[in-house]
């Protein structure tokens, strides 16, 4: 059960985002940005975002282009690990150590190992 956001804020940026989060119309984000000015413009901008379909579509697009940037970055790291892994794999055949040693070291399959 996920935890609830205490009825008395702590006063930390923490806190504030949590209500931001919580909020359930615009004016609890508005009564929020009065009580904590660093949120005044994340508020503005969600406000503006909601009120303006083109905004939005154009912030969805970018989004989107963020979230395919990391993931090809993601992808990418992966692949250069599996590389790494192969390399060190082949080295550890070579030094004749266990499959299974080698397996469990790199990370690679029994099945990888041996097809290499």
């Amino acid at each position: 059960m996920p935890a609830k956001l205490p009825e008395v804020s702590d006063g930390t940026d923490l806190y504030d985002w949590l209500e931001f989060i919580k909020a359930n119309n615009e004016e609890e984000l508005k009564v929020l940005a009065n009580k904590a000015p660093q949120m005044k413009d994340p508020i503005d901008r969600l406000l503006e975002l909601n009120q303006d379909s083109n905004a939005r579509t154009l912030y969805d697009a970018r989004e989107k282009q963020r979230r395919d940037i990391r993931s090809r970055e993601r992808k990418a790291k992966r692949e250069g690990g599996q590389e790494k892994a192969i390399d060190i794999a082949k080295k550890m055949l070579e030094a004749n150590l266990p499959i299974e040693q080698i397996s469990l070291i790199t990370g690679l399959t029994i099945k990888e190992i041996k097809r290499l």
